[in-house]
């Protein structure tokens, strides 16, 4: 890493851009789903696994490198538009990660989706709900339990 490429993704991440919410959740660039709790601050989309160093749609073809290393948003979108995670197959261990979240994920998923179709507070209920199980299930993974 050098220290041109440092210097430029940090102007890249200090930019001010206003970003998209739906109600209290910032949109993620990458699935397009209500999901991050901030943007710029490196929140990992629990649905597709971006991590969100601020790039957006203006940028969205460049690889700026740092936390999603050689993919551009761009490329990551097609990822999960086939794949249901940002990574590419031939990426064999970041695709099986990607994977296993999308499939502990695809509730969620689910429930978000039909949370912002219908907008109404018990579908949020139901979303919020599942999140909090992924979240479970990822400290019962990393506990060993």
């Amino acid at each position: 890493m050098s220290v041109e490429w440092f210097n430029w993704y940090c102007q890249q991440i200090s930019k001010s851009k206003n970003y998209s919410t739906y109600r209290e959740n910032y949109i993620c660039p990458c699935c397009f789903l209500p999901t991050l709790s901030s943007r710029n601050e490196f929140d990992i989309c629990p649905v597709c696994f971006w991590e969100d160093d601020g790039q957006d749609s203006d940028d969205a073809d460049m690889v700026r490198g740092g936390p999603n290393k050689d993919y551009s948003l761009t490329e990551a979108r097609l990822n999960f538009e086939k794949y249901g995670t940002m990574y590419r197959i031939e990426d064999k261990k970041g695709f099986a990660v990607g994977m296993a979240a999308a499939e502990r994920s695809a509730d969620y998923r689910e429930a978000v989706i039909k949370a912002v179709n219908s907008g109404t507070i018990e579908d949020w209920k139901v979303a919020c709900s599942a999140k909090e199980e992924i979240y479970q299930d990822d400290e019962e993974d990393l506990d060993g339990t």
